[in-house]
C-alpha cells in the first residue's frame, strides 16, 4: 500500500496498547518510505517549528481529499479515491437515511483512520448539525457504554464485534440505553425509530 499510494511521509502514533507501529512499520516498509513522523516526539516538535504558512486554498468538489484501502470483494488492496463531493455526500446522505436533526447525538468509537468514523462519523454529524460523542481514543466497551448514558447518545455506530463485546460485558445490565434510538453498522440496512 505504501508503494501503490507513493506516500512520502507518514504521520502515526510510535504505539498504542495494542500495537508498536514504529516496529511494524519498520517491517512493512522496508526502507522504501521516505520518512516519518512519530506524534509526540522530538520528530514531531521539529516538524512543527520548521513549518511555514501555505495560505488559503479553495479546493474543488473533485478534488481528492482521502484515499481509503479496502479490499473489497477481490481481496486485493486497492486504494478508493474520495473527492471532497463524495465525502460531504456520504455523510449526507446517511444522516439524511437516519433522519438525524441537530437534535441527534450520535456515539461514535469506531476508528477515525476508517471511512466509518471520518466519513460517516464526522461528516454525517456536520451535515445535520448533530453532536459527535468520541468516547474513547480506541474502542473499549465499558467507556463506550459509560458515554452513550452520561451524554444521552440518541443514535450509537459501530461494527459487530463491538456491539457484542458491550452485550457480553458485565455491566451491560446495568446501563440506562433508554436514550437511543437507532444506529449504523456495516452490512445490515440502516436502522433508526426516529
Amino acid at each position: 500500500m505504501l508503494r501503490k499510494s507513493r506516500t512520502r511521509v507518514l504521520f502515526l502514533h510510535e504505539r498504542d496498547e495494542h500495537s508498536d507501529y514504529r516496529a511494524i512499520l519498520a517491517e512493512a516498509a522496508g526502507g522504501s518510505l521516505g520518512a516519518k513522523v512519530l506524534l509526540g516526539t522530538r520528530e514531531w516538535d521539529e516538524m512543527l517549528d520548521g513549518g511555514r504558512d501555505l495560505g488559503p486554498r479553495r479546493p474543488a468538489g473533485s478534488d481528492v481529499a482521502n484515499m481509503q484501502y479496502t479490499s473489497g470483494t477481490t481481496g486485493s488492496p486497492k486504494g478508493v479515491l474520495l473527492t471532497h463531493r463524495n465525502i460531504l455526500n456520504n455523510g449526507r446522505f446517511i444522516a439524511m437515511g437516519l433522519r438525524m436533526t441537530a437534535h441527534h447525538r450520535i456515539c461514535a468509537p469506531v476508528p477515525m483512520y476508517h471511512c466509518f468514523g471520518c466519513v460517516i462519523g464526522t461528516m454525517a454529524a456536520i451535515s445535520s448539525g448533530a453532536a459527535l460523542i468520541l468516547p474513547a481514543p480506541g474502542f473499549h466497551a465499558a467507556e463506550t457504554m459509560a458515554a452513550i448514558e452520561r451524554e444521552r447518545a440518541t443514535l450509537v455506530y459501530g461494527v459487530p464485534a463491538m456491539f457484542i463485546a458491550g452485550l457480553n460485558h458485565p455491566d451491560f445490565p446495568a446501563r440506562d440505553f433508554s436514550s437511543l434510538r437507532g444506529g449504523k453498522w456495516p452490512g445490515p440496512p440502516v436502522l433508526s425509530k426516529g
